[in-house]
């Protein structure tokens, strides 16, 4: 392998584990908006059936 593919591929892994860091954060935020979704759900299915 030459310097240059080498360096491609650092290149290329730093922006995949760039991506990879995004993609969990995002998976976070879309992890605590299902249990507050979740939460509201019960507190409704509670209200209805009193």
């Amino acid at each position: 392998m030459s310097s240059p593919d080498v360096v491609d591929i650092l290149d290329r892994s730093k922006e995949l584990d760039r991506l990879r860091k995004e993609q969990e954060e995002v998976l976070i935020e879309i992890n605590k908006m299902h249990k507050k979704l979740q939460a509201s759900k019960s507190i409704k299915y509670i209200l209805f059936c009193f």
